[in-house]
C-alpha cells in the first residue's frame, strides 16, 4: 500500500512540509494538503491592485536568520528577492508626541554606537548612562525562565524597556514583554549573556566577526527583504510545486481517527481521507480540538499557548499634496503614549515597487496584547481612528486614495513564560501518538524564517518515521 501524508493546514509551514515531502519522495508516497480557507498563505496575503502592492499580514523577512533567504534561492526566486530601500534606513520611536529616530547602532536595546546613544533625545542622561553599565551587569547565575521586561530592566534599566524594547516588541510580535519569556521569544540574548557576560560586548565581537565575513562582498546586506511582487510569490511558488491536484481548499477537517494501520481525517464534506502520517500546520488551540480524541491531555496542553488579535490598516495617499517627508521606514508607538495604533511603516519608502509613481503608502497595526478590542471595530471606526492617529503624529491631512484592512483574529501566538517548558510536556505527550506531527508558528519560532526551519524539520520527522513503516 502506497504511504500517504495528510498536512493540515495551507499557511507557510504546511506548504513547506509538503514541498519536502514532495521533494523527498516524488510519486513514491501520496501528499494531501487540506485548507479550510478559500485561499492558500495563512497570515501571508498580498493583495495587488491597479499597480499597488498591498500586504495584509507580514510584509517581509529578517536576513539574519537565513532559512527563508535560503529556502527563496531554492525555489529559484532569488532574482525576485528586494531588500529595504537604503535611501530611507531611519525608523523611529514616538516619545513624548515627537518622533525620534531610534539611535545608529541600537539594537533592539543593544546600544553599539555610543556617539548616537550620547546625541539622542530619546534617552534621559540617567538612562544613557544605566545603558551604558551594562557592561559592568554579571550574568544570570540560573537558568530559570524570566520575562523580556525583566531581563531588559536587569541589564540596561527603565528606559530601555519603555522607548525601545517594549514598543518594538509590540510591534513585531504585538506581544507584552511582562508575560513573554526571553528564552523562548530571544533565546540569542540568552546565548549572549552566557557566553559574553555583557550583550554590548557580544553584539560588538559578533559584528566585528560579520564584517570580516562581509569583506569584500558587495552582496545585498538589507535586514529586511522581501519579493518584488509581494510575500505571495513564495505561497503561488510553493502551491504550483506541491501540484493542485495535492491541494484541498476550503476544505475543513472535522475529525481524526485512527486504526490498528493509519489514520482516517474526516472533512466537512463527509469524505474521509486514509493516510499514514498526519501534520497539524494549524494554531495549537486548533489542532487540540482535533486531537481530542486521540490524547485527552493534548488539548489542555495545547490551549495554554495563548494566542492575540491583531489587524493592518493599509492608506495610499496622492504624493501631490501629501505634507510628511516620510524619510524613514516607520515608527513604534510605546505603551505609555497611550495611543490606539501600535506601529506604522511607511511601505512607500521601506520596499521599491510597492505603489505607481505619484502615490505613497502607509501601514498601520493596531490591537496585540494591550488593545485587542481594536481588531473588532467596524471598517468605518477602525479606519476613523488609524486616520486620527496619523493626524495628531505626522499631520496629516489628506484624504486616502485606496484603503485596506486586514484582520487576524487570534493569530499571534504568544511565548509567555513557562512556554519552553510548555513544549517539553506537549512533545511528551505526542511521543504517545506515533504518526501524529505538529508544526508551525506556535511553537518554535514566529517569523517566516523560524517556520521554515521549523517545517523543514517537521518533513525529516515524518520522512524519519515513513521509513521505519513496512
Amino acid at each position: 500500500m502506497m504511504k500517504k501524508v495528510c498536512i493540515i493546514g495551507g499557511g507557510i509551514s504546511g506548504l513547506t512540509v509538503a514541498y519536502r515531502l514532495r521533494k523527498y519522495y516524488g510519486e513514491a508516497c501520496e501528499v494531501v494538503l487540506i485548507e479550510k480557507e478559500n485561499r492558500l498563505g495563512g497570515t501571508i496575503r498580498t493583495e495587488r491592485d491597479s499597480g499597488f502592492t498591498i500586504e495584509g499580514g507580514p510584509d517581509c523577512f529578517i536576513t539574519e536568520k537565513p532559512w527563508a533567504r535560503e529556502f527563496c534561492s531554492e525555489l529559484n526566486l532569488a532574482d525576485r528577492l528586494t531588500g529595504t530601500i537604503p535611501e530611507h534606513k531611519k525608523t523611529f520611536i514616538l516619545w513624548q508626541s515627537r518622533l525620534h529616530q531610534i539611535p545608529e547602532g541600537l539594537i533592539l536595546m543593544i546600544p553599539t554606537r555610543f556617539i548616537s546613544l550620547l546625541t539622542t533625545g530619546l534617552f534621559s542622561i540617567t538612562g544613557k548612562l544605566r545603558m551604558g553599565m551594562e557592561f559592568l551587569i554579571p550574568k544570570k547565575k540560573t537558568d530559570e525562565d524570566e520575562s523580556l521586561a525583566g531581563f531588559v530592566r536587569r541589564r540596561f534599566g527603565e528606559e530601555a524597556l519603555e522607548r525601545i524594547a517594549e514598543p518594538l516588541v509590540a510591534g513585531v510580535h504585538a506581544g507584552d514583554p511582562d508575560n513573554m519569556s526571553v528564552k523562548s521569544s530571544f533565546p540569542r540574548f540568552i546565548d549572549m549573556e552566557r557566553k559574553y557576560r555583557s550583550l554590548i560586548l557580544g553584539m560588538l565581537k559578533m559584528r566585528r566577526y560579520a564584517s570580516k565575513r562581509s569583506s569584500g562582498n558587495s552582496g545585498d546586506a538589507s535586514m529586511f527583504m522581501t519579493l518584488k511582487n509581494g510575500l505571495s510569490e513564495l505561497i503561488e511558488t510553493l502551491a504550483e510545486l506541491i501540484g493542485p491536484e495535492r491541494i484541498l481548499i476550503d476544505n475543513e477537517v472535522v475529525k481524526i481517527q485512527r486504526t490498528d494501520k493509519e489514520f482516517r481525517v474526516l472533512l466537512n464534506n463527509s469524505s474521509e481521507i486514509p493516510c499514514t502520517a498526519v501534520v497539524f500546520a494549524i494554531p495549537s488551540y486548533s489542532a487540540g480540538k482535533l486531537l481530542t480524541g486521540l490524547n485527552p491531555e493534548l488539548p489542555v496542553l495545547l490551549n495554554k499557548i495563548p494566542f492575540v488579535s491583531t489587524a493592518t490598516v493599509t492608506l495610499v495617499y496622492d504624493k501631490k499634496g501629501f505634507n510628511h517627508d516620510l524619510d524613514g521606514y516607520g515608527f513604534v508607538i510605546p505603551k505609555k503614549e497611550n495611543r490606539r495604533i501600535m506601529a506604522v511603516t511607511w511601505t512607500s519608502s521601506k520596499f521599491p515597487c510597492r505603489v505607481p509613481e505619484g502615490y505613497v503608502m502607509l501601514r498601520s497595526f493596531v490591537g496585540g496584547a494591550n488593545n485587542q478590542e481594536m481588531v473588532s471595530l467596524s471598517d468605518e471606526e477602525l479606519l476613523r481612528v488609524v486616520h486620527d492617529e496619523l493626524k495628531v503624529i505626522m499631520g496629516i491631512r489628506s484624504t486616502p486614495h485606496l484603503t485596506r484592512i486586514y484582520r487576524w483574529f487570534k493569530a499571534m501566538p504568544q511565548y509567555t513564560i513557562g512556554h519552553e517548558a510548555r513544549l517539553q510536556l506537549i512533545d511528551r505527550e505526542m511521543e504517545k501518538l506515533p504518526g501524529i506531527f505538529l508544526a508551525g508558528s506556535s511553537y518554535r519560532g514566529i517569523g517566516i524564517s523560524d517556520c521554515v526551519k521549523n517545517a523543514t524539520e517537521t518533513a525529516d520527522r515524518v520522512k524519519n518515521y515513513i521509513a521505519k513503516i513496512p
